[in-house]
C-alpha cells in the first residue's frame, strides 16, 4: 500500500480571542458525535487539491496575493449546509461582516493555474466550520442552539497557510501575510 501523499488546501485560520475560539471548542466537546478537521478553525480559500505540486501552487499564491489587505469580519449566525460530495450535514459559522471581502479573495485565488480546479457545481459560502454528522437533526439542532444565542465573533483575516494535509498529519508548507492597503480607506 502506497502512502498518502496528501492534498493541497489553502486556509485562513481567523486572528479570534482566545475565548471565542474556547467557545467552537465548547460546541464540540458538548456534541461528541460532531466531527471536524485535524485543522484548526479555518476559512478555506482553496479546497484540497490531489497531487498537485506546491511549488507551481506556491508561485501562483504569491502573485495572486501581493497587495492584498487583511480582511476583517463578523460573525453572528450560523446556518446548516449538505455536503454534495457525502452523506454529511456541517454546522457552520458564516460571517455576515466580511462575507463579500472573502469570497472576492476566493475567487482571485482561482484563477489561472487554479482555475480548472474551481467546483462550479456548488456555491463557496465563506465559513468557519464547527462540525458535521451524517444526522441532519443533530446538526439542525446544534444551529438553532448558536442562533437563539447573541453571538458576535469578531476576527481578521491576516494571513494564508499553504498546507499539505496527509490522513491525520497536517505539514504547513508556506505562509502569505495578508499586508496591502485597506481599499476601503480614503472612500467616503
Amino acid at each position: 500500500m502506497q502512502d498518502d501523499p496528501g492534498r493541497l488546501v489553502v486556509v485562513g485560520y481567523p486572528e479570534l480571542p482566545a475565548s471565542q475560539l474556547d467557545w467552537i471548542a465548547g460546541i464540540r466537546r458538548r456534541y461528541p458525535a460532531l466531527r471536524y478537521s485535524v485543522v484548526a478553525p479555518h476559512f478555506t480559500l482553496v479546497f484540497p487539491l490531489a497531487g498537485a505540486d506546491a511549488a507551481p501552487v506556491v508561485a501562483h499564491l504569491t502573485t495572486r496575493l501581493a497587495g492584498q489587505p487583511a480582511i476583517p469580519f463578523v460573525v453572528r449566525s450560523s446556518m446548516l449546509t449538505h455536503d454534495a460530495t457525502s452523506p454529511d450535514t456541517y454546522v457552520l459559522l458564516v460571517p455576515d461582516a466580511g462575507f463579500s471581502g472573502i469570497v472576492k479573495l476566493h475567487d482571485r485565488l482561482y484563477t489561472g493555474l487554479l482555475a480548472p480546479h474551481l467546483r462550479l457545481d456548488i456555491p463557496f459560502i465563506p465559513h468557519i466550520t464547527v462540525g458535521y454528522a451524517g444526522e441532519a437533526a443533530l446538526c439542525k439542532q446544534i444551529v438553532d442552539a448558536i442562533n437563539g444565542q447573541a453571538i458576535e465573533l469578531h476576527g481578521t483575516l491576516t494571513r494564508l497557510m499553504l498546507l499539505n494535509v496527509a490522513g491525520a498529519a497536517v505539514e504547513t508548507l508556506a505562509h502569505f501575510d495578508l499586508t496591502g492597503p485597506d481599499p476601503t480607506q480614503g472612500v467616503a
